[in-house]
């Protein structure tokens, strides 16, 4: 047994979401996620049931920490495909896509049976089997912080790492877990689609006011926030206003936490489905942990995201706001579940 076999491992998520803006109630199960390891734990593919999403800021999160999302403080940040076909292939049940990783060579592939890529990506499926053929491929370059994704019949995109002023340089130590939450330039054929670049280190506060129901203060601040400025290829850099990565970064009632909390960004091409009803492709992910006296909270790995709601963005917290509260609507929500890395490989023994 290797030394990452940590109190907990990620091993499934689930994603409910209708594209459409949504109750939090109305939302229906449309994908569910598994990882699948090495015996170090190291990742070595994702299957899906139904359509995943892709974000390559992850991807390269993912590359940068060589495939052991152990090492991460939050382990895979949330993705999500709005494609109503995903919950159209979700009920038939089987596998649908996998996403393989070559970390040896820095490369990785998505085979799929869907069309859920088809608008947002360009993704045409091979077949109606997976059948080990990529229809995307990424390549990592570890030396220049990059990150190619590349499509048949459609101009490469670009992802380079900006780590300048980010939570990876400020946060980050020698030693895992580490954040490695960085800016980034994204551009498809040369052409620059969207960039964030942190632009100082943030300010830092103590949580303000106490609600009745939180008078501990054991739910989530903004305690320390990470301004960034936004550019794309058109004329939105004010876009996300004073934008900002928000975070908890604190020790209160004997936990020491670095929670990311919430997070804009720009994905016009989700925003263009018709099923999708947002204005300017400006979305936000909103992040949601263990409470610091939940029950499930363990006090050794408390960065563990329990659920995740994609949302329109609409403003930044003003530092020390709190607790926030999950969203009344959302277009949709991801579930994690964990599971030890020895109980993960004991299980794979007995299937």
């Amino acid at each position: 047994m290797s030394g990452h076999d940590h109190p907990e491992q990620a091993v499934t998520f689930k994603r409910n979401g209708r594209s459409r803006w949504a109750g939090i109630c109305n939302l229906g199960a449309s994908a569910e996620l598994s990882f699948e390891y090495s015996e170090g734990g190291r990742l070595l593919a994702v299957s899906s049931r139904g359509c995943m999403g892709i974000s390559l800021p992850e991807m390269a999160r993912l590359f940068q920490a060589d495939g052991y999302m152990t090492n991460l403080k939050t382990q895979w940040l949330p993705s999500s495909s709005l494609s109503p076909q995903s919950a159209v292939w979700y009920d038939e049940e089987g596998v649908h896509e996998r996403l393989e990783f070559a970390w040896e060579n820095g490369t990785a592939s998505l085979d799929t049976v869907t069309t859920c890529h088809e608008q947002t990506l360009g993704v045409t499926p091979g077949g109606t089997e997976l059948d080990g053929i990529s229809d995307i491929s990424w390549v990592w370059d570890d030396q220049a912080g990059t990150l190619v994704e590349s499509v048949p019949n459609r101009a490469d995109r670009e992802l380079k790492v900006e780590s300048a002023n980010s939570p990876a340089e400020v946060l980050d130590g020698e030693q895992p877990p580490l954040d490695l939450v960085s800016g980034y330039q994204l551009t498809e054929g040369g052409g620059l689609e969207a960039g964030v670049q942190f632009t100082g280190g943030g300010a830092s506060c103590a949580p303000q006011g106490i609600a009745p129901n939180d008078t501990e203060r054991n739910g989530q601040y903004a305690t320390r926030l990470f301004p960034f400025s936004f550019t794309s290829d058109v004329a939105a850099s004010d876009l996300f206003g004073a934008g900002a990565y928000e975070y908890d970064i604190d020790d209160r009632n004997g936990v020491s936490v670095t929670r990311l909390l919430r997070f804009p960004f720009l994905d016009r091409a989700t925003a263009n489905l018709p099923e999708v009803d947002s204005a300017n492709g400006a979305f936000q992910w909103q992040l949601f942990y263990d409470a610091l006296n939940g029950d499930g909270l363990d006090p050794q790995r408390p960065n563990l995201l329990k659920t995740a709601y994609l949302v329109d963005f609409l403003a930044t917290s003003e530092c020390g706001d709190g607790p926030l509260d999950r969203p009344g609507r959302a277009y949709a929500t991801v579930e994690y579940e964990y599971q030890t890395l020895s109980d993960y490989l004991l299980d794979k023994l007995s299937e």
